[in-house]
């Protein structure tokens, strides 16, 4: 991982030691998860040295499927065009977003059409996986919320406590878009066809519904219109801005010690993949620092950025978003719909990387060419 992307805050271990390779293991158990690891490592046998192991599990109960903020994971991800049916409002790009070498692998062009990457043919048909290690401060988190509900007449403290969490995430914890239910969860829009199917300028523009800077729209802004005589358009950009993830949560479930004294002691969090045929423009790399830790990004625009404080800024994803420097405070908007000018201020971050790394995914044919000890053209030393 170059210098410039290795968190203050990573583990020893992911800071100095080197990693090649990666092995991923999933199954329904922990006893066949065992033993299919317990198989590959027999199959490297000493040809390897296995330097970090990361174990997941799936939360128990009802939390089954949600992360540790207590957020149902893996709601939307993007059809890939030709190869997918699409579920009504789901997001979609081409192949080549995702996988090397297909239909869609190419830099847009604002002035001509796109320019496709360069693949050799080892290449076609892979993909690059991000990986990184997600540490959350849940207890913190929770605290946050419960210190600064939602200033709305009517509401209940739990029910203003928990809007205000799905104003910061986009979501309600149900997977709900607030887009859809802005007020209250509304399961009914759970239904595969319905639950990703909005638009944030629909009924209305702005963000009285989902704030510009809430999590799932930073990160996936579905749509913008861009301003006459804008420099850079952004409208062409979001079909390339797409990425497939993957998530499992790690570590204990909080205890009772950590929720009475609203501080973190156990590690946990979620370790988190995605998938995408760049890191740079416009994969994993770009949506977390061109987005997620820009606080002017989305940027303005004519029909939605209607504030009358003209200087105001979205400010930064409130779940991923980080500020680099010395400084860790950070500072959002539109996260109370009754008072959508008003800055929340964020004293510490609740989610932390603590390691990472990039991999090449290869196609089977090149594991194939691979296993048989064929060499790769054109392979980068």
């Amino acid at each position: 991982t170059p210098q410039k992307f290795v968190g203050k805050f990573w583990t020893k271990d992911w800071l100095e030691k080197r990693i090649d390779g990666v092995i991923l293991a999933a199954s329904e158990s922990v006893e066949t998860c065992d033993e299919s690891v317990a198989k590959a490592l027999e199959v490297f046998s000493d040809s390897i040295q296995v330097e970090i192991l990361e174990c997941g599990k799936v939360r128990p109960g009802k939390e089954e499927g949600h992360e540790h903020f207590g957020f149902l994971d893996g709601v939307s991800q993007p059809a890939l065009k030709g190869l997918v049916k699409p579920h009504k409002g789901q997001l979609e790009c081409k192949p080549g977003v995702i996988i090397m070498g297909l239909a869609g692998d190419a830099a847009p062009s604002p002035d001509g059409p796109e320019v496709p990457h360069k693949r050799p043919d080892w290449a076609v048909g892979g993909s690059i996986m991000a990986f990184r290690k997600l540490h959350q401060r849940v207890p913190e988190f929770n605290k946050f919320l419960n210190d600064n509900p939602v200033d709305k007449p009517g509401l209940l403290h739990p029910e203003a406590v928990e809007l205000r969490g799905a104003r910061l995430v986009g979501r309600w914890k149900s997977g709900v878009p607030i887009d859809l239910a802005p007020q209250v969860d509304d399961h009914s829009y759970l239904h595969p066809e319905v639950i990703n199917d909005f638009r944030y300028h629909l009924p209305e523009p702005g963000q009285g519904r989902c704030p510009f800077s809430a999590h799932i729209r930073k990160t996936a802004p579905r749509e913008f219109i861009d301003p006459k005589g804008a420099t850079r358009l952004l409208a062409p950009v979001l079909p390339h801005a797409l990425i497939m993830r993957a998530g499992i949560p790690y570590g204990p479930e909080v205890t009772y010690d950590e929720r009475h004294a609203q501080k973190t002691t156990e590690d946990r969090g979620l370790l988190f993949v995605s998938y995408q045929s760049v890191l740079g423009f416009f994969g994993f790399n770009f949506l977390q620092q061109a987005w997620a830790n820009n606080p002017t990004f989305p940027p303005r625009e004519d029909n939605s950025f209607n504030f009358l404080n003209k200087d105001l800024e979205p400010g930064f994803d409130p779940i991923i978003g980080s500020n680099r420097g010395t400084n860790r405070d950070r500072t959002t908007t539109g996260t109370d719909a009754m008072q959508l000018e008003d800055p929340l201020d964020m004293k510490e971050d609740f989610v932390v990387a603590e390691g990472g790394e990039y991999f090449f995914i290869p196609p089977l044919k090149t594991i194939d060419k691979i296993s048989k000890g064929e060499e790769l053209p054109n392979l980068p030393a």
